[in-house]
This record gives structure tokens, sequence and C-alpha cells, in this order.
């Protein structure tokens, strides 16, 4: 387990090396891979985290604390535009998902 639903978070993990499932209420609503993100929606809203991340086995991933990233969107503004459309396509998966 990375993140348990309903914690506290405002930290943002970049999948370096591995896979993980994302699930609510023990459904899978979807599986990442390198290179994909989660912990974008905690970034902006400090609101209980809305998923389980699973790790599926050996997985690395970048984490990145709210502050930090706050750093790296001063330097890099057009990051901002990349956790947009992050979140974007979340929540877009959260509505076609299949309520519980």
């Amino acid at each position: 387990m990375i993140v348990k639903a309903g914690t506290a978070g405002s930290d943002l993990y970049v999948i370096l090396d591995g896979r993980v499932k994302v699930q609510r209420d023990g459904r899978i609503i979807t599986r990442l891979a390198a290179g994909e993100m989660f912990g974008e929606i905690s970034l902006l809203d400090p609101g209980p985290r809305t998923a389980d991340i699973v790790a599926e086995g050996p997985t690395r991933c970048l984490h990145l604390s709210g502050s930090a990233f706050q750093n790296a969107l001063e330097a890099d503004p057009t990051l901002a535009i990349s956790v947009l459309q992050a979140v974007g396509k979340r929540l877009r998966q959260m509505v076609r998902s299949p309520a519980s």
C-alpha cells in the first residue's frame, strides 16, 4: 500500500519503475505504470485521498511534497499545464468508473 483512501495528503508521486493499481472500495479503477503519476488531486485540494494506490510488485516512485511541487511550479510554470491535464484525465476516468 502506497496511499490509503481517506487519509490526508498533499503529495505527488511519479512512478519510475513498476506498476500500481488504483482502487476504491476494493474495486480496481485503473492501473498505472512507469511515467505516470498519482496524488495530483491532493496538490489542488488537500482533502482526504480518493483511492488506494497499491504496488503490484517491486515499484519505485519519485515523491514530491506539496511544498516541493510548489517550488517546481515556480521554477517551471509549464509544469502546471501537465498536472492540470492529468487531473482532467483522472476526473474523466472517475466519472466513467461504475460507482460502488
